[in-house]
């Protein structure tokens, strides 16, 4: 799955009917912040002039989605 991230400001990330539990990824590239309550994250990267992709696994009680 492809999708856009914020070169700026955070992305959200959630799960349709579903809770996120884990996100694995390259060590460095992004920022995490996580929703405990809603069961959603939010990304960025760290540098902000990058065009480098980020790759992320995405794991919820229904499965793992590779971003």
């Amino acid at each position: 799955m492809l999708a856009k991230v914020s070169r700026k400001e955070v992305t959200r990330i959630s799960v349709d009917r579903g809770r996120i539990r884990k996100v694995t990824g390259n060590a460095g590239e992004f920022v995490l912040e996580k929703d405990e309550e809603k069961g959603q994250v939010f990304i960025r990267p760290v540098a902000t002039d990058s065009t480098k992709p980020i790759n992320l696994f995405v794991s919820s009680e229904r499965g793992t989605v590779a971003l």
